[in-house]
């Protein structure tokens, strides 16, 4: 009889934490709210544009329509899509599902004449000049990040390390971006 007793408080207990937890899980779910994100531009809907928020990453769809669950609160997002400026801005959750319209506007080609690069060919060692701050991003023959930092009107970005070859320096900000190789001797 004491075993069967014991039995029963083991399965009683072992209940009576599963309801625990699943009513802790309602409780939680019930306190989210729908973050929906639609983007778009001029001409329509933006598929596979990339939103962050709250540590979470979403990807939109056909219809530019993306959507995650969130707590009350007031959270920072990011909309990011090749060929369009970035878009950064919060977002506040107030007890309710919230619609978030995001409109992309394309990102404008520099001009060479405002993107130089000089010595062309180079010992590794050369001159960007921009007109602003920008992130300058140096890839490889194969498609390897090799350089990446933040520059303004005049730097100079020593890749002397780097083997010989071809490689393209790309500089981008929020509305603006640029590409041109330059050959390392």
């Amino acid at each position: 009889a004491f075993v069967n007793n014991m039995s029963d408080d083991v399965n009683d207990r072992e209940i009576h934490n599963a309801v625990q937890v699943k009513l802790s899980e309602l409780v939680a779910a019930a306190d989210t709210y729908a973050v929906n994100f639609t983007v778009t531009d001029q001409q329509g809907a933006i598929e596979g544009a990339t939103i962050t928020i709250g540590g979470n990453q979403l990807t939109t769809n056909a219809s530019g329509f993306a959507t995650v669950n969130m707590a009350d609160g007031t959270y920072n997002y990011s909309v990011v899509k090749d060929g369009y400026a970035d878009v950064n801005e919060e977002v506040t959750v107030a007890g309710a599902d919230i619609d978030v319209p995001v409109e992309m506007t394309g990102a404008t080609m520099l001009t060479k004449a405002q993107l130089q690069v000089y010595p062309n060919p180079s010992n590794g060692v050369f001159k960007v000049t921009v007109d602003g701050v920008y992130t300058i991003q140096v890839v490889n023959n194969v498609g390897q990040v090799v350089y990446e930092e933040t520059i303004d009107t005049n730097s100079t970005v020593d890749l002397s390390d780097l083997s010989s070859g071809m490689y393209v320096v790309s500089v981008r900000n929020n509305t603006k971006t640029a590409t041109q190789t330059i050959i390392i001797q």
